[in-house]
């Protein structure tokens, strides 16, 4: 009860005996999102749920992807009209990641858009964004020196409408701030090819202005040393990066 603080009822699904070997970062779960009488909430066994707001009772649950080839949801899915999408975690070991659609009523996938290859070293962590249509949605990876980047997926049929990468190619705006690709070193002329500066967070917009705000990791590599091997500022790593909702740099 939001006034009192008294509890009306509590979900607690039984999770597999082996689940928490699988997830990287301890055993959690950053929220839940509502619409239209239900919760929903992923599962640290990969598994999207939908509860009924008064009683908490199961209404589905439906598999988004096997949680032992090292996959988790912990953030919030994201309510669009009569879906309810969600991605999920899982790069560190080598999973694919992916934005899955569902149907609020059913719980049956609607549509399912990978955005990266695993072998590259990407996941999604973040809960995707819904505006006008368009769902957006930062990548994960660049501790494994993935180059970063932020998708606008179409949100009625899962199609990508554009991608703005977070380390610019040569020729693109900013990448006078990475080495040169005609460099001799090898290591230097491939650099924004590992960059990094991945998104992590779910990204915010302001309707007014027409911008897409998002906020970047560390360049990469990262491990000691490897800084020389990308002399330069490094944009748009460890930033606040606006763009517009086209996918254009502002």
């Amino acid at each position: 009860n939001a006034k009192t603080g008294v509890m009306k009822w509590r979900y607690q699904p039984e999770m597999p005996k082996n689940v928490d070997q699988f997830a990287c970062c301890d055993v959690d779960n950053r929220g839940v999102a509502y619409a239209n009488g239900k919760i929903f909430v992923g599962r640290l066994d990969a598994k999207l749920t939908a509860l009924d707001a008064k009683t908490g009772k199961e209404l589905w649950t439906s598999t988004v992807v096997d949680y032992t080839q090292g996959s988790a949801i912990t953030s919030p899915p994201t309510i669009v009209k009569n879906l309810v999408v969600t991605g999920f975690a899982g790069g560190e070991y080598g999973v694919r990641g992916a934005i899955v659609a569902f149907d609020q009523n059913s719980g049956k996938e609607v549509w399912r858009t990978r955005l990266a290859r695993w072998q590259d070293g990407y996941s999604i962590t973040s809960a995707p964004l819904y505006y006008n249509g368009v769902i957006y949605t930062g990548i994960a990876g660049g501790d494994r020196s993935a180059r970063g980047f932020v998708a606008a997926l179409d949100a009625k049929t899962g199609k990508e409408n554009w991608r703005f990468w977070t380390v610019p190619a040569p020729g693109e705006y900013g990448s006078h701030t990475w080495p040169s690709p005609n460099d001799p070193d090898p290591d230097k002329a491939n650099a924004w090819k590992v960059g990094g500066s991945n998104v992590w967070q779910t990204p915010a917009i302001d309707p007014e202005l027409g911008l897409l705000y998002f906020s970047t990791g560390q360049p990469g590599p990262t491990a000691i040393g490897v800084g020389a091997k990308r002399p330069g500022e490094n944009w748009f790593s460890s930033s606040i990066v606006a763009i517009t909702l086209d996918g254009k740099y502002k």
